[in-house]
């Protein structure tokens, strides 16, 4: 009978693999989260846009109407 201290390269591979696993979902929780952060920028740099814009309109108007 073999003792538990008997480890071949498969027992070793497949504790190798499960870490492997783990943090490779650990990458995918992170990129899950760096992927909302994106798109909360994105959405802030467009509303933060539009409102250059607007303001851009109002004065321009503003500059024609005084003549």
């Amino acid at each position: 009978m073999a003792a538990a201290n008997d480890w071949d390269l498969i027992d070793y591979l497949s504790v190798l693999g499960v870490l492997l696993q783990i943090m490779n979902y650990q990458t995918d929780l992170k990129q899950s989260s760096n992927d909302d952060l994106l798109k909360e920028l994105q959405h802030q740099d467009r509303d933060y846009l539009e409102r250059i814009l607007n303001n851009q309109k109002q004065i321009i108007e503003l500059l024609t109407n005084k003549d």
